[in-house]
């Protein structure tokens, strides 16, 4: 593995994994020309109030079914393998230890959860351990994001999500571990509103992969849970 390598990291329960996931995943590796990109889903996120509903290796399977034929991603056992919380600071250290610059790394996330990033554990040095591409979410703009996290004006680079467009950075061999801010759109689509829809009955069709609905439906993973609140 050269100086030049790209990495992505897009961590998350993936519970399950949709559309909107392929979609920042998508934009985070043209907009900065990543050669893989790795869907790590969490055993222990304590950001959460409450754990996955679906276990690590349901949440495995979907991922996998949903990257089948799906160039440059893959899925990392990482997290799951670990004893440790799923901690993002945790991870990019494991990381490290396999090798990895902070230089090849880059960590996909979204601009609602980069708006919260001055609580996570082991910040403000995070922001060392790999480049970080943001990727936009409804109702979360750049200017907000940096009214909720200051002091990275410095580091901060917009840039477009067409990877058409002239833009040197992706020519330049990247030294300090620098912030992407994305400018594209995606869809408001969330994990927990995909359960909430399942758990009622309702029709997700067109924003989960359909391999990946199949499953959910051959396994009984979140209709049950609501079935079940009936008894």
């Amino acid at each position: 593995m050269n100086d030049q390598t790209r990495v992505g990291i897009f961590g998350g329960t993936f519970d399950p994994i949709h559309f909107g996931h392929i979609q920042v995943a998508a934009i985070a590796q043209k907009a900065l020309h990543l050669q893989d990109l790795l869907f790590l889903p969490s055993h222990v996120p304590l950001h959460r109030g409450s754990p996955p509903v679906a276990n690590p290796e349901h949440r495995l399977a979907m991922i996998k079914l949903a990257l089948e034929n799906r160039a440059g991603f893959h899925v990392s056992e990482l997290e799951l393998s670990s004893g440790e919380p799923s901690y993002t600071s945790n991870t990019l250290r494991r990381l490290a230890n396999q090798g990895y610059t902070p230089q090849q790394l880059f960590f996909v996330i979204g601009a609602d959860a980069f708006s919260e990033i001055s609580t996570w554990r082991g910040y403000p040095d995070i922001l060392d351990q790999a480049h970080f591409i943001v990727v936009p979410r409804s109702g979360h703009s750049v200017v907000e994001i940096l009214r909720c996290v200051s002091g990275l004006d410095d580091r901060i680079k917009e840039i477009p999500g067409d990877p058409s467009l002239p833009l040197d950075i992706i020519q330049m061999k990247l030294q300090d571990p620098t912030v992407f801010f994305v400018q594209s759109t995606t869809p408001n689509i969330s994990s927990s509103s995909l359960r909430r829809q399942m758990e009622i009955g309702e029709s997700v069709d067109g924003l989960i992969p359909p391999e990946v609905l199949n499953y959910i439906r051959q396994q009984d993973l979140y209709e049950s849970s609501f079935r079940k609140k009936q008894f």
